[in-house]
């Protein structure tokens, strides 16, 4: 087994099961309000058998990912991806952004000196890193990058503003056409380099 997800609008357990050589795939569905399991094969728009890796469910609709980095999303009234069963390809953006970062506490202040990104560029759009601060909703912090095609990189930028209560990472590629498809970013992972911005408060004699 890769990976699982719980459809919670359809009662189900949703397990992938890989072969050793990840030449294909299928995922395994369990109805845990009928207590019954199902097979589903995912196939390619060729109508080969994909190879997945990961599943996860967002808004109703469930994110497959094959070895190759190709997304395949199916839902109620959804099915596209490279190779959704009679529907046609689809490019599915990114767009990713972490939890408010806090390292002063409650009400204390912070710097955020750096925002990195490490991904994988496969084709087509550019990457955008954006910082927001102090929950604000909108920002004119961003910053767009091209990364060498088919390596893996670490994209660093400095934030135009440092000082603040809290900040908030969101990596996003530019608009592409829908035809597009199987390009893009496999992100591999976010960081930010955060310090406390320390007080003045008199500190005792023995931890000095």
């Amino acid at each position: 087994m890769s990976g699982a997800a719980w459809w919670a609008e359809e009662s189900c357990i949703v397990f992938v099961a890989s072969h050793d050589d990840r030449s294909g795939s299928q995922l395994l569905v369990l109805d845990t309000r009928w207590r019954t399991w199902a097979r589903w094969v995912v196939k390619r728009y060729a109508g080969t058998v994909a190879a997945l890796e990961s599943i996860c469910v967002h808004q109703g609709n469930l994110y497959t990912a094959d070895a190759t980095g190709y997304i395949y999303v199916a839902g109620a009234s959804t099915g596209y991806g490279d190779g959704h069963s009679g529907g046609a390809r689809q490019y599915v953006s990114l767009d990713v952004s972490t939890g408010w970062i806090q390292a002063g506490g409650l009400a204390g202040w912070q710097l955020v000196r750096l925002a990195s990104v490490f991904a994988h560029y496969v084709a087509s759009p550019t990457l955008n890193i954006a910082v927001y601060h102090d929950f604000a909703t909108t920002t004119t912090d961003t910053q767009a990058y091209t990364i060498t095609t088919g390596v893996n990189e670490t994209v660093h930028r400095k934030p135009t503003t440092h000082k603040c209560q809290a900040a908030r990472i969101r990596v996003y590629d530019a608009d592409v056409t829908p035809a597009a498809y199987g390009a893009g970013f496999k992100l591999a992972g976010i960081g930010a380099e955060v310090a406390p911005i320390g007080t003045s408060a008199k500190v005792a004699a023995a931890r000095r």
